[in-house]
């Protein structure tokens, strides 16, 4: 099970897609985890990362679910129809945006009560 996210959270975000899919947890996971991993690295530099795995800030969810989501769509959806990797690019570019914010300072990560958590 993922750290900032799990399968069912992803799930929520579109029920009738991910019913239809096909895809075990075990995929939805995978994406998950991959997501995560990403994030840690990218983040690693300016936040100790292990603490949060058992209170992620809202914003390690946000995008944890949003990188994911991305990913998802872009092994089902554009294999089946080109022409909506349009909003897959969008989500894409609305991951990068998240993450670059708080790599470059100009978003902080906060705590789920509200405080910002130094660098």
């Amino acid at each position: 099970m993922g750290r900032y996210a799990n399968a069912g959270q992803l799930v929520e975000i579109q029920p009738v897609f991910f019913g239809t899919a096909g895809l075990s947890p075990n995929t939805i996971e995978f994406f998950i985890e991959t997501r995560e991993d990403e994030i840690d690295a990218r983040l690693g530099r300016y936040w100790n990362m292990q603490p949060f795995s058992g209170n992620p800030p809202s914003m390690l969810k946000t995008l944890t679910k949003l990188g994911a989501w991305v990913d998802v769509r872009k092994s089902k959806i554009s294999m089946e129809d080109p022409s909506v990797s349009q909003w897959i690019t969008q989500d894409e570019t609305k991951f990068e945006t998240l993450i670059t914010s708080l790599v470059s300072g100009t978003a902080e990560l906060l705590n789920p009560d509200g405080s910002i958590i130094p660098r």
